[in-house]
């Protein structure tokens, strides 16, 4: 008897689902992938420290082409979260191809409104072209919105449209885009999520830069080439400014 993973890599119809909650289970992806015909497997990858929490993706295999095809064709959302899913690509080679030709289509949007929903991301963008997949990035411990997300265009010419655009409005709030691959990663992501008032900030090289209004004290600790060298910096109560350069590794910290 083959093995999930023998039958994932042997199938044609082996469909990769990317952004899944940590609670999600087998259970919870057969009953959702139901309606779209057969399935012969699907199985969450889960932590081994931890084999109920989910690592955040899975592998569905389709029984048939026509199941593969709804699948793929559909957008989806699994217990509040928009996910993507996409043809299972095991050759290392073709998958770093394919993965440089998507992230020439896709976006870091920040500066969101708590109340902006996907559905609201996706008939926003979809105005500069068709979009792939659009999704806001939520809290770990709940649907509350950390104020960012991201969005996939079909065509990297409808990206391109964004950055020429001015500046942009949604729910009539300033919102900021940059390219997928200058986002922030790790302990500057924290200090996006944290904070969702953003301006642009004009610059001389065209580097994307932007203002993070913080109406508190703060301290702000070494985190990484790419983040703030700046340490144990206090402040009077009064509105600090990060100057946030994201292909460098410059933060400047301005108090008024």
């Amino acid at each position: 008897m083959q093995s999930y993973e023998e039958i994932e890599r042997n199938s044609p119809y082996t469909i990769f689902v990317g952004g899944l909650s940590k609670n999600v289970t087998n259970e919870d992806l057969y009953e959702y992938f139901y309606p779209f015909g057969t399935l012969i497997c699907a199985n969450v990858r889960t932590w081994r420290n931890n084999p109920k929490k989910c690592k955040g993706f899975a592998m569905v295999v389709a029984a048939d082409q026509q199941t593969f095809d709804s699948i793929l064709e559909a957008t989806h959302n699994i217990k509040g979260r928009i996910v993507e899913c996409k043809k299972m690509i095991f050759d290392t080679e073709l998958l770093e191809q394919h993965n440089q030709e998507s992230n020439q289509r896709k976006i870091f949007v920040c500066g969101l409104s708590k109340k902006t929903t996907n559905e609201d991301l996706i008939s926003y963008f979809s105005t500069f072209g068709p979009v792939s997949i659009a999704y806001i990035v939520n809290h770990y411990n709940g649907q509350k919105s950390r104020g960012f997300g991201f969005v996939c265009f079909a065509r990297a010419e409808d990206k391109r449209k964004v950055f020429t655009s001015g500046q942009l409005f949604l729910n009539g709030k300033p919102i900021q885009c940059l390219d997928y691959m200058k986002r922030p990663t790790g302990k500057e992501e924290k200090l996006f999520s944290q904070n969702s008032d953003f301006t642009t900030l004009s610059s001389g090289d065209n580097t994307p830069r932007m203002v993070a209004k913080v109406s508190s004290p703060c301290k702000l600790s070494q985190s990484g080439s790419k983040s703030a060298m700046l340490a144990n910096l206090y402040s009077r109560p009064s509105q600090l400014e990060l100057n946030l350069r994201y292909n460098g590794p410059v933060v400047m910290v301005r108090s008024h």
